[in-house]
């Protein structure tokens, strides 16, 4: 390994320990510190107390902290929390966050939250969950927002819905907690350089209307180009929030609603060179966008009826500067009331519909003209081009020549196509001495998803003098679909400006049939890179849950819960078979080859799975004194499949393993604080089994071009770590926060398939010797120094992200990496203030997500990068911020 790669850990780690132990000390003998104010947490407990020896593993992030770090997504927020891993290099939404090693099949943002709860007041965003629909698509940090609440380890076991990995509660400002007026305007500048505008206004208003009766209202708008310029906005909407609260002598009702429409892509994977370097190719630089170019239009959609020759049973359009099209219209009532004789009840009810309209890219491949996957089926769907002819004995390709013409009609390239095999005879077309005869593979990716979710959670509780009881009932109804929809996939230059190809095959007897629509795609949304599919189910889910809280002396406290999960999930998949239309497709042309395809749908093909099980957890606490504390945790669960297993599998859905994960967690907390310094060192150890029976398959392809996924291969990963979360005031002005991980991760019973050839018979078992866990830091953190005067703030944070292997037979690392944010504010007048800031003030090129590059294994990461190409997603690039707040009481 790299010395200064060493070093820079070294450092890191020794400044890290060296604050935690010296601050207690040092912060004793200052008698000058403010008193600080205890915090009361909602999240990861029964019922609401206080976070110092809460026995739970929580961080808060208050108003000020959500100012200074000009978050771009709710994820960012999380990126301080020790022990958490947070991959948001792909934008607002589809990021991947989990804690403590909890983190099987976390390199790619299909199913980043797939662990751990995002939750708004106390309920999840989205408890059923969907490959590529997820909580961030329907939650947005606003004005509203007033802290944010961060729980690992186990804790969430129990008080969080199937979610052993973490809750993170986003909590909403009321009219009765947060009165007055608010204006923020946000101007600033993504992208490295400095040229791709970002533009947001905020707005909050909250206050009373009568005698115990209070509302608020709040929300945003914001338009950015991205971090990447595509040629069109990549974000551009925004939400409208408002709550009542009404109070009377004993409780209070909370009525909120919440009306999200936005529109948000992200940066696909960039072709570049070096496992260490991860340099750009052709050229391209580190600015460049890979996403498809605008060339809107309309297709064919794929229904439920059968297809009818020469008929569009439904119509659906693609225009990549809508991209993914989030709306959410949520309505909840939060009611909390105290009896006599300590007896109290909540609950908390919430009602959604969420639905997401993707006008996205997808499988978007660097590879050269020769891969024959390009033209017949791909070795993981239904195929690109399909120049051939496909019936019953599956995919027969032609002959001919193939030509590749750009927009004046100028041929760039020429293939001959002779028995599936494909050789270049010429070719003008940008590439790289890495690619040559360079192309990239585009899909027009038009899904639709969506739920429809009920959730109600009743909790009672009594206290006595040294201890308290809770129960308390979890119930959640989601109704979801998914209809899969692609407005063609078809071939740009391998170049920043990615024109789609138009291309032809001249057939040996002369003929000249057309691949490509006016457009530049084939398919004509029957056909594409993925197995279409429409897809209906519901997932019911019941909790039952009991809490005891016990001071047994002055010193000694025990907390332990058991919570019991009842989850069933049924619905039907409908996959989609094709065949050539010998009549010519839509248009009635046998020589218009991207709508002579066809995919019907079949029949409905019904899946029902009941998961049944419970979750322990217990924490005993001993308080050496007001300011030290420590604690024990031990938590059992399991981890139950989301609903995106038994969709993802198609066809195939009651011939998988549906296995829930298992989850053991232990740690030890141990708690200092005083005048103007606190730290809280975590040792922790997670077991995660059973990995690998139920998430999103990586799809084989059958003889006949239909897929199948293979039976689960089951492993296991072990995590040890430390966590450190603290602060220190090193005197009045200057503070500094600290919150650092150190882990060691272990994958176990390690195996792959390998899908030779189209059909099972040659599938092969690849095992892997026992290794370092995919994508998990050995070391991972941030530093943050604040000084405030009088008028005027500044911050600056070091975060550190470790060495992470790429994939579980740890063929490579993606390379460590260090960020550097810097801030200040100035507040003009007691209504006035201005922040700037500058995320990643170096503009350093992390590395975060990867795929292959080359063919069509890409999606398959066990396979290693070959000669050193991939494709990658960087951090974020250096952004820049300004933003102008008024608030009035």
């Amino acid at each position: 390994m790299n010395t200064n790669i060493l070093n820079r850990k070294f450092n890191f780690l020794t400044l890290s320990v060296c604050l935690a132990l010296s601050g207690a000390e040092v912060a004793a003998q200052d008698q000058e510190k403010s008193e600080e104010v205890e915090q009361i947490i909602v999240t990861g407990v029964f019922k609401s107390s206080a976070e110092d020896g809460s026995a739970v593993a929580i961080t808060s992030i208050d108003e000020d902290q959500l100012l200074k770090s000009a978050a771009v997504s709710t994820a960012d927020l999380l990126k301080d929390v020790p022990g958490v891993f947070v991959n948001s290099a792909l934008g607002e939404i589809r990021n991947i966050v989990y804690s403590r090693g909890i983190s099987a099949n976390s390199l790619d943002g299909n199913n980043g939250y797939f662990y751990v709860s995002m939750q708004e007041d106390g309920l999840p965003v989205q408890n059923a969950l969907l490959t590529n629909f997820g909580p961030d698509y329907f939650s947005r940090v606003d004005l509203m927002t007033k802290r944010v609440e961060a729980v690992r380890g186990g804790a969430s076991a129990i008080t969080g819905a199937n979610a052993p990995g973490g809750i993170f509660n986003y909590l909403s400002k009321t009219g009765l907690t947060d009165p007055g007026t608010i204006f923020r305007t946000r101007l600033g500048s993504e992208g490295g350089e400095f040229g791709n505008p970002y533009y947001r206004a905020d707005f909050y208003h909250g206050g009373e209307l009568t005698d115990d009766l209070y509302y608020a209202v709040g929300g945003f708008y914001r338009d950015s180009t991205g971090p990447r310029d595509p040629g069109y906005s990549m974000n551009h909407g925004g939400q409208l929030r408002a709550n009542i609260v009404y109070e009377y002598d004993n409780g209070q009702v909370l009525f909120s609603y919440k009306k999200l429409d936005d529109h948000n892509l992200w940066d696909e994977f960039l072709p570049v060179s070096g496992l260490d370097s991860a340099k750009p190719i052709g050229d391209f630089d580190y600015n460049s966008s890979v996403n498809p170019r605008r060339v809107p239009h309309a297709f064919p959609a794929l229904s439920t009826s059968n297809y009818v020759p020469g008929t569009v049973n439904d119509s659906d359009y693609w225009d990549p500067a809508e991209g993914i099209n989030s709306t959410s219209d949520t309505f909840s009532v939060n009611w909390d009331h105290e009896f006599q004789d300590g007896w109290s009840v909540s609950n908390k009810f919430k009602h959604s519909k969420n639905q997401s309209d993707w006008n996205s890219g997808a499988a978007i491949f660097a590879m050269s003209l020769d891969v024959p996957g390009i033209y017949g089926p791909a070795p993981f769907g239904n195929g690109i081009l399909a120049v051939g002819v496909t019936d019953e004995a599956g995919f027969q390709p032609y002959d001919g020549v193939l030509s590749f013409s750009d927009s004046s009609g100028n041929v760039l390239a020429q293939v001959q196509a002779e028995n599936g095999q494909y050789t270049v005879l010429s070719s003008s077309l940008p590439d790289a001495p890495e690619l040559p005869n360079a192309i990239l593979v585009q899909t027009a990716f038009a899904p639709n998803t969506g739920a429809s979710e009920s959730i109600n959670q009743f909790t009672i509780t009594k206290e006595l003098e040294d201890m308290s009881f809770s129960f308390g009932v979890f119930y959640s109804m989601s109704d979801l679909h998914w209809r899969s929809a692609e407005g063609g996939t078809g071939l740009s230059t391998f170049s920043p400006d990615r024109e789609m190809l138009n291309i032809t095959i001249e057939r040996p007897d002369g003929t000249v049939q057309q691949v490509t629509s006016p457009d530049g795609f084939a398919g004509a949304g029957r056909i594409g890179a993925f197995q279409n599919f429409a897809s209906n189910a519901e997932q019911e889910q019941l909790s039952f849950f009991f809490g005891h809280s016990w001071e047994i002396s002055d010193n000694w406290s025990l907390n332990w819960g058991v919570r019991s999960e009842q989850i069933e999930v049924e619905g039907a998949n409908q996959v989609a078979s094709q065949y050539t239309d010998e009549t010519g497709g839509l248009d009635g042309n046998p020589n218009t080859l991207y709508d002579n395809t066809i995919q019907s749908l079949g029949y409905p093909v019904k899946f029902k799975r009941e998961f049944d099980y419970t979750a322990f957890s217990t924490a005993l606490t001993y308080s050496w004194s007001e300011n030290q504390s420590t604690y024990f945790r031990y938590a059992n669960s399991k981890k139950a499949p989301s609903v995106a297993a038994f969709v993802d599998p198609g066809a195939g859905v009651n011939d998988g393993q549906y296995i829930p994960q298992g989850v053991k967690q232990y740690e030890i907390g141990h708690t200092v604080r005083g005048d103007g310094y606190g730290m809280t060192v975590t040792p922790f150890m997670t077991e995660l089994t059973d990995i690998g029976g139920f998430g999103s398959p990586v799809q084989f392809t059958e003889v006949d071009g239909t897929t199948y996924v293979a039976p689960s291969l089951l492993s296991t990963i072990e995590t040890f770590g430390i966590e450190f979360d603290g602060h220190y005031n090193v005197t009045r002005a200057l503070d500094l926060r600290l919150s650092a991980t150190i882990q060691e991760s272990t994958s176990k019973n390690n195996a792959v398939w390998r899908a030779n050839d189209p059909g099972r018979a040659d599938d092969t078992i690849l095992t892997f010797p026992d290794a370092d866990a995919a994508n998990t830091p050995k070391t991972q953190g941030a530093l943050t120094a604040t000084y405030n005067a009088d008028s005027w703030s500044v911050f600056g944070t070091l975060r550190h992200m470790g060495d992470r292997p790429a994939n579980a037979n740890n063929s490579f690392d993606l390379k460590s990496y260090e960020t550097i944010d810097i801030g200040a504010s100035y507040f003009v007048n007691e209504n006035l203030s201005v922040n700037l800031n500058i995320n990643n003030l170096l503009n350093e090129r992390g590395v975060l997500s990867w795929q292959g590059a080359g063919d069509f294994n890409g999606l398959d990461r066990s396979f290693s990068p070959v000669d050193g190409l991939w494709s990658v997603v960087h951090q974020q690039p250096r952004s820049i911020f300004l933003t102008i707040t008024y608030a009035m009481d």
